[in-house]
């Protein structure tokens, strides 16, 4: 992944730029089946094979005129900036996770406390709970948005901005 982040600086075509940037949320997917979580895996692979397509299709709709003018300006010495604000990201998101992740241990969780605390969800255990609950709203809050997104598309295609 940090080699696909770097690479994004060197990159000018437009279309390996998109391959170079697709690469590098895949090499993530690869580190989370090393870590055994196939849920998240399918989840990555999904989401960044629809941006991938996603940002595809926006590039073909930007005149070829523009993408040539964006790439003329790349020559002017801005890839090394380009190259040093990576690399000072990279140290910052290095240190920010380097801190959290050289926190100790915490001697006593929620866990048990929240466990206690069952009953006055009105249910009968844990996991009721939480596939109630927690799984419910953020169920809410995803059709909230889908209901939201097809409303615009319906109020663009009503006033015939879209064919």
């Amino acid at each position: 992944a940090a080699i696909a982040a770097f690479a994004t600086c060197l990159t000018v075509k437009h279309v390996t730029l998109t391959l170079v940037i697709s690469s590098a949320g895949f090499s993530i997917s690869v580190a989370f089946a090393f870590f055994g979580a196939p849920d998240v895996v399918l989840v990555a692979v999904l989401i960044e094979t629809f941006l991938t397509l996603l940002i595809f299709g926006t590039m073909r709709l930007i005149p070829a005129e523009t993408l040539r003018a964006g790439s003329d300006s790349s020559k002017d010495g801005s890839a090394w900036r380009k190259m040093m604000v990576a690399t000072v990201a990279a140290a910052f998101v290095m240190a920010v996770v380097w801190g959290t992740l050289s926190q100790p241990y915490p001697e006593k969780g929620v866990a048990s406390h929240l466990i206690k605390l069952t009953p006055e969800a009105h249910a009968k255990d844990v996991v009721t709970v939480i596939l109630a609950d927690f799984r419910g709203l953020d169920t809410l809050g995803e059709i909230t948005v889908v209901a939201l997104i097809l409303l615009a598309v319906a109020t663009l295609l009503g006033r015939g901005r879209l064919p």
